[in-house]
């Protein structure tokens, strides 16, 4: 599991700039949109995350999708 940042927020531009996390900020709003990430506030443009909330969802994501699963089926176990 990754490495918990200090912070209790974190927006998706400093989540893609973590070099641990390898994803593309396009990537990670898609992701928002789909469901796959819950933003706990939005400032203009801006999504905040929980910190916590957001590298264990990653998480999930990745090895979910490392072990073949669509993004469908990773929403429906996130979201349950």
């Amino acid at each position: 599991m990754t490495d918990i940042k200090q912070n209790e927020f974190i927006s998706l531009g400093d989540v893609s700039k973590d070099i641990k996390i390898g994803i593309a900020k396009s990537k990670l709003a898609y992701y928002t949109k789909l469901g796959l990430l819950r933003p706990v506030s939005r400032i203009g443009k801006m999504f905040i995350f929980d910190t916590k909330d957001i590298y264990k969802r990653l998480d999930i994501i990745k090895n979910m999708q490392s072990k073949g699963y669509s993004l469908k089926k990773i929403e429906e176990t996130l979201n349950k």
